[in-house]
């Protein structure tokens, strides 16, 4: 048996295309599970304060809905995660030292807090929400091979869509070869 959990992001959720298609390549052969938040992070100050207290409360939420999964009946278990999604997945592994492979779509610096799944990872060279060098250089030292999509935003977006759609494509080709190593 194999599942895939997904993670998504604050905004970006599984019907978003990184995840959508993602969800997509793996539908005939994994049963597919999604992490849905419910922390409540809406009364804070700044937008880092935000990302915070979004990430504690939905940690809590991955812990209850992960612990209802008998990981240990899965021969494959694959974690698709988008921006806070990717640092909620990882901590997880790590807490709970899963073997897991995982595709990171758009990951913050703290998604490399600690030993990282077997994983590849996505970043657009022009998110605001991380400085590009240190994500680099974090991925690199956590041996994390991370594709850059140029000129991208957060959700891996030029502004251009002739271009968005091509890098889409190239993105998704590269999930799928991932996905189907196993």
């Amino acid at each position: 048996m194999k599942l895939c959990v997904l993670f998504p992001g604050i905004g970006y959720t599984i019907d978003k295309p990184l995840l959508y298609y993602s969800r997509e390549i793996v539908r005939s052969d994994y049963e597919i599970k999604a992490i849905v938040y419910h922390g409540d992070a809406q009364k804070a100050k700044s937008q880092k304060e935000h990302l915070e207290q979004f990430y504690q409360h939905a940690y809590k939420d991955v812990c209850q809905q992960c612990a209802a999964i008998d990981f240990q009946a899965y021969e494959d278990i694959l974690f698709i995660s988008k921006s806070i999604g990717t640092a909620l997945a990882e901590k997880y592994v790590r807490e709970h030292a899963l073997k897991v492979r995982s595709v990171l779509f758009t990951p913050l610096a703290y998604t490399f807090e600690g030993e990282n799944s077997q994983a590849i990872a996505f970043h657009g060279t022009k998110d605001p929400w991380v400085d590009h060098a240190q994500l680099m250089a974090l991925a690199k030292s956590h041996h994390v091979p991370m594709t850059c999509i140029e000129g991208a935003d957060h959700s891996l977006n030029t502004g251009d869509l002739d271009t968005d759609l091509m890098n889409l494509k190239k993105v998704m080709d590269q999930v799928k070869a991932f996905i189907d190593e196993k």
